[in-house]
């Protein structure tokens, strides 16, 4: 997720009421979290980005800082200085995590740190293009109709490289 409503909209092309269906569907057949990209123009949505998770039933929020391509944070001292101290604020109150890349700038005791190297299989993910994928940095996935979302989740719980999953661009 980049951001609510049109902001989201703007960066994904798809429409957010789509996104909140998705969840709808999604919290009724397993635990989810979301995966929030974060921009200096989401900094300021982050209390805002929280209220949505717990209405619609996440059980995390994972922080993804926009990166450059050699992995390193891609946010101005100020908003990632703003992040930390969101995050230290918050992290008692729901489950938040980021990534390890964002880990080695930011500083937050005990925030769980996802590394796409380790999945847990905690939660599954469903990408803005709507194919579900064993974590938000698998490779393999099922691309989605609505009606094919409990099926979808039984295939990538049972058989992680059945014929059956498609290798997916990010």
């Amino acid at each position: 997720m980049d951001g609510l409503g049109g902001q989201y909209e703007e960066v994904r092309g798809g429409r957010f009421e789509d996104f909140i269906e998705k969840l709808r569907i999604i919290r009724d057949t397993s635990n989810f979290g979301i995966n929030v990209v974060v921009r200096q123009e989401t900094i300021a949505e982050l209390p805002k980005i929280l209220e949505f998770a717990v209405e619609h039933g996440a059980r995390q929020l994972l922080f993804l800082p926009v990166s450059k391509s050699s992995g390193e944070v891609f946010l101005d001292t100020e908003s990632l200085k703003s992040l930390q101290e969101w995050l230290k604020a918050n992290r008692k109150h729901f489950p938040l995590a980021i990534s390890v890349n964002a880990s080695r700038e930011i500083d937050v005791p005990m925030l769980p740190i996802s590394d796409s190297a380790q999945s847990l299989g905690e939660h599954l993910h469903i990408d803005a293009s709507g194919s579900l994928k064993e974590t938000a940095f698998s490779p393999l996935g099922v691309r989605l109709e609505t009606s094919e979302l409990v099926e979808a989740i039984k295939l990538i719980r049972k058989e992680k490289y059945s014929e059956d999953l498609v290798w997916i661009r990010n």
